[in-house]
């Protein structure tokens, strides 16, 4: 197995503590979202090719310009905490948006 491929397996495995890091900074930065994550993770399904996928929910209406300086914002600070190369997706969403994703979902707490 390759390098780059072992990398990336022992990565994924570690994508629990690496959402809880993750949690806890997009709370602090946002208490009042909530957070789930989706796709191959919630759905136990994760491949070589997987990211994980994390929703940061809010309840009222936001500009597209306000979902982008919150994405901003949430990766300054993930930088800091999270190995450059792991491979989480954020997903800005209002409440209505992420109600229409029917996939499975896990509340992160």
């Amino acid at each position: 197995m390759g390098r780059k491929v072992h990398s990336r397996l022992k990565t994924l495995k570690q994508w629990k503590k690496i959402v809880e890091k993750a949690a806890l900074t997009i709370n602090k930065l946002y208490p009042e979202a909530e957070l789930y994550v989706t796709g191959g993770a919630a759905e136990e399904r994760l491949t070589i090719n997987s990211d994980i996928d994390i929703l940061v929910v809010f309840s009222r209406k936001m500009s597209w310009k306000e979902k982008v300086e919150a994405l901003v914002k949430i990766w300054e600070k993930l930088e800091e905490e999270i190995p450059e190369h792991y491979i989480l997706e954020i997903h800005i969403l209002e409440k209505n948006e992420a109600s229409k994703i029917k996939c499975r979902k896990i509340k992160i707490t």
